[in-house]
């Protein structure tokens, strides 16, 4: 099971990309369509809490997701806010540790 591929295919793509660059969600949050160069497959992201603003080349699938994820949000501002990704990370999280923690149970159960 993956945290990453779990959520819906809206936070899969959040999720991807806050993994695949290392940005910080509120970094993430605050970037505009206008930082997404789909011709150059990159993401520039502003800066925050010191970090210096950078520009990341996204892989041919994250480009992709991106795109089909950028016609069902059509804000300046795509993204959701940096404390509502934090609170769908720890749900799916938590929801997959239940599920492993579930799923070792039934196999000690059936091997006692």
């Amino acid at each position: 099971m993956n945290v990453i591929s779990a959520p819906s295919k809206r936070y899969s793509i959040i999720f991807r990309l806050l993994m695949e660059t290392g940005v910080m969600p509120f970094e993430l949050a605050n970037t505009s369509r206008r930082d997404i160069d789909f011709d150059r497959q990159t993401l520039a992201v502003r800066g925050f809490k010191g970090h210096n603003s950078r520009m990341f080349r996204l892989k041919d699938k994250t480009t992709a997701m991106l795109k089909e994820y950028l016609t069902d949000n059509f804000g300046e501002k795509p993204f959701p806010d940096a404390d509502w990704m934090g609170s769908v990370w720890r749900r799916v999280r938590n929801k997959l540790a239940q599920k492993l923690k579930d799923r070792a149970s039934n196999v000690y159960a059936y091997m006692t």
